[in-house]
């Protein structure tokens, strides 16, 4: 693309040429005035017209601040292209933040409105100074990670040893919300969230993704029918969760039930997998009884942890949907062996017989403390456990 560089009393006409590694300013590639290395150590100072659009940028050199004029669509085609891989300097003053909304695993989320184009954004902000080189490219794979019920960035980009993302509004209301209504979920209602949930659980399974810990809070429900997880952060790479201890288990069970019988590291390697997979179910469960029973729970980690713990002995005597009740029981199953896989609760949601449109409460008198009791056989061929 065309540019200018200013000077104190004159301008002199460059081309700007985009490579991986540099962004490189001259007459031409090869007879080049400046190159500037595309890394996070590059900062990028973004300048502005009255009307916060964008005209330029700054950058260092030799010392000194050197400045390339740009039009404003310029500007925003470079910036897509180095969004998260060079450091910014004064693009966070386009946004003004509105209220604080949410805290993430590590970050916080904000109502922020833009003043370039007087739009609102949600704006979650991770910091970064901790992080390694590594680790800050599994959170940027992360962010990019593309699937149907995951909420997509408009933009993200690093200033101030801190990682801003920008995503749109939703039309909608979070499953919290929905079952903190006045109105309670109904069997169609609850297992047209269940299934989505349980097709992206196994979804990420298969590209090597584990759940940090999910909750009604970020699964939003759009006004058009479509679900969406809105936290990044509850997602880690599967060689990632011991190594960091990003992921809890419960109890460990891994070592509880080790077979003895597999001792090479591949065995050893598939067997961790199987486990964290298991406990996926085990967090998909709790979200299942809060919908059936119309009440969340906490959302710290520890405390949710312990009910969790307490949750997974229920006992329910008698429902009409009792496909429902059973699967919210073998997903609950303390033992990770025998609790039902992903696959397999997918198999029964699509078995469940909507014949009997009755619905009852589950009984007043469950006490959730009651000892658990093992689930009966659920007449249906496909199921597989």
């Amino acid at each position: 693309m065309i540019c200018r560089s200013k000077h104190f009393l004159f301008s002199t006409e460059y081309k700007l040429y985009l490579t991986q590694k540099q962004i490189i300013i001259g007459k031409s590639e090869d007879n080049f005035k400046y190159k500037i290395s595309i890394n996070l150590s590059t900062i990028i100072k973004w300048t502005f017209n009255s009307d916060f659009t964008l005209n330029g940028f700054e950058f260092q050199w030799k010392n000194s601040w050197k400045t390339i004029i740009l039009t404003h669509d310029q500007s925003l085609n470079l910036k897509d292209n180095l969004d998260g891989k060079v450091t910014y300097k004064d693009l966070v003053k386009m946004y003004n933040i509105i209220q604080f909304e949410k805290s993430g695993y590590s970050s916080k989320v904000y109502l922020a409105y833009c003043c370039a184009n007087q739009k609102k954004y949600y704006m979650q902000i991770f910091p970064i100074s901790d992080l390694t080189s590594q680790e800050y490219l599994r959170l940027v794979q992360i962010i990019n990670l593309n699937h149907q019920n995951i909420l997509r960035y408009e933009e993200y980009f690093v200033e101030d040893k801190n990682l801003y993302v920008l995503t749109n509004i939703q039309n909608g209301k979070t499953l919290k919300e929905r079952i903190e209504g006045p109105y309670k979920m109904e069997p169609y209602e609850i297992i047209a969230t269940m299934k989505p949930l349980l097709f992206f659980i196994n979804d990420m399974n298969k590209l090597g993704y584990l759940i940090r810990d999910i909750t009604s809070t970020n699964i939003f429900l759009k006004n058009d029918g479509k679900i969406l997880i809105t936290d990044f952060e509850i997602f880690v790479k599967f060689e990632d969760a011991f190594r960091t201890k990003a992921v809890s288990k419960e109890k460990d069970f891994i070592h509880e039930f080790k077979d003895l019988n597999k001792s090479n590291h591949e065995d050893w390697i598939e067997m961790e997998r199987f486990y964290c997979q298991q406990h996926d179910v085990l967090i998909l469960g709790q979200i299942l009884k809060e919908m059936l029973t119309n009440k969340t729970l906490q959302t710290n980690a520890s405390e949710r942890a312990r009910q969790i713990s307490i949750n997974k002995t229920i006992h329910v005597q008698r429902s009409p949907k009792h496909y429902l009740y059973q699967l919210l029981q073998r997903m609950l199953e303390p033992d990770p062996k025998i609790r039902i896989t992903t696959q397999n609760a997918i198999y029964l949601l699509e078995d469940i017989d909507f014949g009997d449109e009755s619905y009852e409460d589950l009984p007043n008198d469950t006490q959730e403390n009651q000892n658990f009791k093992p689930v009966k056989s659920i007449s249906t061929q496909i199921l597989i456990v």
